[in-house]
Formats: structure tokens, C-alpha cells, sequence
């Protein structure tokens, strides 16, 4: 046996029996070492996460910039960024232990977000690009247990498929709904344009009704000022008439007395 192993037997019995022993020479070195070796991984590891986090934040503020001044091409802005995502997901899988990651659940994300917003073939592309950089990622890291990636890439699919289809469905409810809009608008718009004709019309009757009543009004009083003018007209008649029948008389009696004064 050697005797390294007749210490540690020994150690063994002696920390048994509640004894405390101290570990073989160099031990103390090289937990030094472990330990020095593991803060600087530690150390390593944070800084990375850092850059990733500083690049996460940068492209965020890009995305939200352009946003911001070109809304209008949204779905273009998210599909570009759709890159910057998935380099993301990429960096972290590959910086915290490959396949035994668990931001793998990343790729879940994005898959059912671009199948919800552009319909379940996008979703379907987006879940195939997600399994290539997943399996790119495991291979540069550590080795893949293939009955696992496999689950996982399925569940990508399995979540593309249904939530595009639900997205197509509600989609073609809102064009029906924003069509429905759209006509009740219109009708609205006929009956405020019917409802301002039928109140001219009222207006038009009601002043038709305000006219006949002040014609028939005015009419009542000019026909008894015309029956009185003919009736004044009528005793005109009589009196002019036995005027002139006065002056004819008077005239020939005047005739008469002028021709006994000649004899």
C-alpha cells in the first residue's frame, strides 16, 4: 500500500473516532490552488456576464430608438433585432455550461413571440433557426445527450405551431370586427346624413303649415275688404249714374227756358 493511502486509511480511523487530523503535505497548497483557480473562473464568469448584459442594454436602447422615430416599420425593426435575440440567448447558453443551461428557455420565448405576432410559419422558421443555434452552442461547450435536445427542440415546434395558429385566429376576429367597425361607421354616417334630411324636411313642412296659416289669415280679412269694395263700387255706380242722370235733366231744362226767351 502506498503511503498515501496508509495516511489516509489512518486519517480516516482517527477523524472516525472524533479526532481531528490534519490533511497530508502539499494538501494546504493545493486547496490554495483550487480556491485561487475557482475565484478566477468566478471572476471570469462575471465579467462575461457583464459584457453580455452591456451588449443586451445597448442593442435595447438601439431597438427603442428606432422605435421610437420609425414606428411605421415596426415588424421590420423586429425582425432585424430578432438577431440581436438570438445572439443573446447564444452567449449566455455558451458562458453558463452549454447543454446543462437552463437559459435554453430563451429560445422558447422567441419562438412564441414571433409566432404570436407573425403567424405560426414564422413561428415555425424561428423554432428551426433557435434548434440550429442551440445545437451550435452545446457543441462548442460540452457534449449533448440527444434524447434530451431532441425534447427540447420539439417543445420549440410544439410551441410555434399552436400559438400561430391561435394568432391567425384572433387576427382574422379583428379584420371581422374592424370590418363590422367600419360598416356600423358607415351606417351611422347614412343615418346622421338621413336624420339631417328628415329635420330640413320638418323644417320645410313647418314653414309650409306657417305659411298656409298666415295666407289664410290675411286671406279672411282681404275677402271682406273685397266684398266691401264692391259694394262701395256698385253705390258708386248708383250715385254717379243719378248724378249724370241730374246734369242731363238740368241741361235740357235749361234748353227749354232758352228757346221760350228767343220767342
Amino acid at each position: 500500500m502506498p503511503p498515501e493511502d496508509r495516511y489516509e486509511s489512518v486519517r480516516k480511523q482517527f477523524r472516525d473516532r472524533g479526532y481531528r487530523v490534519p490533511g497530508p503535505p502539499g494538501h494546504r497548497a493545493g486547496r490554495h490552488r483550487r480556491l485561487a483557480s475557482r475565484s478566477a473562473c468566478s471572476r471570469e464568469t462575471v465579467s462575461s456576464f457583464l459584457r453580455i448584459a452591456g451588449f443586451f442594454l445597448s442593442y435595447c436602447i438601439l431597438g427603442y430608438a428606432l422605435l421610437f422615430f420609425r414606428f411605421d416599420r415596426k415588424r421590420d425593426i423586429y425582425r432585424i433585432f430578432l438577431l440581436f435575440d438570438l445572439a443573446f440567448v447564444y452567449q449566455l447558453i455558451v458562458h453558463s455550461g452549454g447543454f446543462a443551461s437552463g437559459f435554453f428557455l430563451g429560445f422558447y420565448l422567441l419562438t412564441a413571440l414571433h409566432s404570436f405576432y407573425y403567424g405560426y410559419r414564422s413561428g415555425l422558421i424561428v423554432a428551426a433557426v433557435c434548434a440550429a443555434i442551440y445545437l451550435l452552442a452545446c457543441f462548442r461547450v460540452s457534449p449533448i445527450e440527444p434524447v434530451d435536445f431532441l425534447l427540447r427542440t420539439t417543445f420549440l415546434f410544439l410551441i410555434a405551431l399552436p400559438i400561430g395558429l391561435l394568432s391567425a385566429i384572433l387576427r382574422e376576429d379583428k379584420e371581422k370586427i374592424e370590418s363590422l367597425n367600419r360598416d356600423l361607421s358607415d351606417s351611422l354616417e347614412t343615418m346622421k346624413h338621413l336624420q339631417g334630411k328628415l329635420v330640413e324636411v320638418e323644417k320645410l313642412s313647418a314653414l309650409g303649415r306657417l305659411t298656409a296659416d298666415v295666407a289664410h289669415e290675411i286671406r279672411n280679412p282681404l275677402t271682406a275688404i273685397g266684398g266691401f269694395a264692391k259694394r262701395l263700387e256698385k253705390r258708386l255706380r248708383r250715385i254717379h249714374r243719378k248724378k249724370s242722370m241730374q246734369r242731363s235733366s238740368s241741361m235740357k231744362w235749361r234748353g227749354s227756358n232758352g228757346s221760350f226767351g228767343t220767342r
